[in-house]
């Protein structure tokens, strides 16, 4: 029998910060939101569960070109706006269906494993 994992209010927490974020947090975010609500957690403890919870598939860590650590918990296959002038970042819901059904037509002979794809640009904020 496989023990199960213990039920954690840090990391209950720490999901919760991420499930409503709509800004993709850094691990440094997440403890700063977490701290409001339990005060004495440390830095490492966000990073052990932010790690638990991605082994665990509730979140996903994704990396953009600043080398930065982030999270989100929309878990289906989606791509990415992120404006170069405030780093908002953006979901592409359902856009990549039609991008591996295209490279799949036009190359049939190469089998996809994975993918991903960022597009950068100016945000309707920041374009006014």
């Amino acid at each position: 029998m496989v023990p199960a994992k213990r039920y954690s209010r840090q990391r209950a927490a720490i999901l919760e910060v991420v499930k409503s974020a709509s800004n993709h947090p850094t691990a440094e975010m997440v403890y700063e939101q977490v701290r409001e609500s339990i005060p004495n957690i440390s830095l490492g403890t966000v990073y052990r569960n932010l790690r638990v919870l991605t082994e665990e598939e509730k979140i996903r860590e994704v990396v953009f070109d600043d080398n930065i650590k982030r999270y989100e918990d929309y878990m289906e296959q989606h791509y990415h706006c992120i404006c170069t002038e405030c780093g908002k970042i953006q979901d592409i819901p359902g856009a990549s269906d039609s991008v591996i059904q295209a490279i799949q037509t036009n190359i049939p002979d190469f089998d996809i494993s994975s993918h991903r794809l960022e597009l950068y640009g100016t945000c309707d904020e920041c374009q006014e």
